[in-house]
């Protein structure tokens, strides 16, 4: 697989992964997150691009949604059992503690796409 660095985390490498590769080897904590993404929010579902870490952290899932005025992250950490959900600037870690960690990261993933998509292209 073919490594690439991306502007989120810029001094990490990556390899592109498919989803089919992720369900296969990822059980963790919000394991089911883009499965209800890809149902209830098919247009976002569609920009997210999978990725693996080659430098750090490799059994964490690291997926962004790109083609957008601002992407974003969406990270599956099994270890610290949260996801993570980043710009670059602002950072949201939902655990545990969430009553239903799918809805809250769901619509935290919504409002940083509208946001994203009302940022008008300078």
């Amino acid at each position: 697989m073919k490594k690439k660095t991306h502007q989120i985390l810029p001094n990490w490498e990556f390899s592109i992964e498919t989803i089919e590769s992720v369900t296969k080897r990822y059980n963790g904590f919000g394991y089911k997150l883009f499965q209800k993404l890809k149902q209830y929010h098919p247009n976002i579902y569609s920009k997210v691009v999978f990725y693996r870490s080659k430098t750090y952290q490799s059994e964490d899932v690291y997926a962004v949604c790109e083609g957008i005025p601002n992407e974003f992250m969406i990270q599956l950490d099994p270890d610290c059992e949260v996801i993570v959900l980043s710009n670059g600037k602002n950072t949201v870690e939902i655990g545990s503690w969430s009553d239903d960690e799918y809805i809250e990261a769901i619509e935290c993933i919504i409002r940083l796409y509208s946001s994203s998509m009302a940022v008008k292209p300078a």
